[in-house]
This record gives structure tokens, sequence and C-alpha cells, in this order.
């Protein structure tokens, strides 16, 4: 069985998404995975999965400031690389490290207007030939708009893993712009 796994983080040991995944499909038989993740970072070389393609925020957010073109369009196939860390951009940084509601509706954005080679992620999938989608369910509209544009593309089913904090609505914020982002 091909599987195309889909996420917002690079598939890494040293993160929670690497750690599970690995776990999850280390032990399966007769499984082959490619993976799309749409963050910063390079991935670590995990047996279970056999290709991986890239769309780095940092390079979205500077297509903003520069000319659009077909050689500007974000989104590449990358190769692992098992250093511990990554450096990411010190804008995203400080966007991870303050964790402001704000950023969240900026980073939706960023994805919905910025220039993401999908031609290129289409074609990486198309390649691969997946029978199915799979995914973790995130609460951020972006991924699961590209997780609906490759599945359209595909015409694959989807199957998604869904973790409590995003199953349940049992938080506490004050923030308006955490809950507008939260319900959208």
């Amino acid at each position: 069985m091909k599987i195309l796994v889909i996420s917002r983080t690079p598939w890494r040991l040293d993160n929670s998404f690497g750690n599970t995944y690995s776990s999850i499909f280390s032990k399966m038989e007769d499984v082959e995975i490619a993976h799309i993740y749409l963050a910063d970072g390079l991935p670590e070389k995990e047996n279970v999965v056999k290709d991986y393609y890239q769309v780095a925020e940092s390079k979205i957010i500077r297509t903003f400031f520069k000319p659009r073109t077909r050689n500007s369009r974000v989104g590449n196939r990358v190769f692992p690389n098992n250093r511990k860390k990554t450096e990411l951009d010190k804008t995203v940084k400080v966007a991870q490290k303050k964790r402001w509601p704000i950023f969240y509706l900026i980073r939706d954005f960023i994805w919905r207007y910025g220039n993401v080679n999908y031609e290129g992620m289409e074609e990486f999938a198309h390649n691969f030939n997946p029978d199915l989608i799979f995914a973790p369910l995130y609460y951020a509209n972006y991924v699961s708009r590209v997780i609906l544009k490759m599945q359209k593309s595909l015409n694959v089913p989807i199957v998604l893993e869904c973790s409590l904090d995003v199953y349940s609505l049992r938080q506490v914020s004050f923030n308006p712009i955490y809950w507008i982002n939260r319900f959208s």
C-alpha cells in the first residue's frame, strides 16, 4: 500500500509528529510512504518514508516581497538531514515563540495568497501514485486546503488522525482573535 502523508511538520524523530508516525508506520508491512510537509526544516532519514516534498513557510513569506514568477514558487522535493537542529527563519522563530493568535490568522493569509508550487506538489504526488492520503487533522485551515486540493487531484480516500487538542473546545483563552481563528 502506498500512503501519502501530509503534515505541517518535517518527519523527524526529535519531534512528536515524526516519533509518533514512525512508531505507527514502522510496524506495518508492505507500506510505502511519501511525505509532504508545510514548514521549514529538513526531515530525518526514516526507513519507512520513501520521498519528501517541502513547502517552507519562510520562503512563502518572502514571495510577497518579490515579483511573482514561475521560478519563485515555493515547494520542492527535499532529502533527509540527520543533523539534530535545523535553522529556522527568524520571522518563523518569533511567531512560534510568541504564539499570538494574530500570527495564526496571518499564516492562513500567507498560505492562501502566497506563491506555492501546487503544480510541483501534484506532480510529486502523482509520481508516487498513492492509494490514500493520511494526515493529522489540524485546526489550521491552510493544511486542510492543501489536503483537499491533493485529494481532488489524486482522487483517493483521506484518512485523518485527530488529537485531543483539536477535538475539544475545552480551552481557555480570553483573546477574541484566538476564538475567531479556532472556529474558522
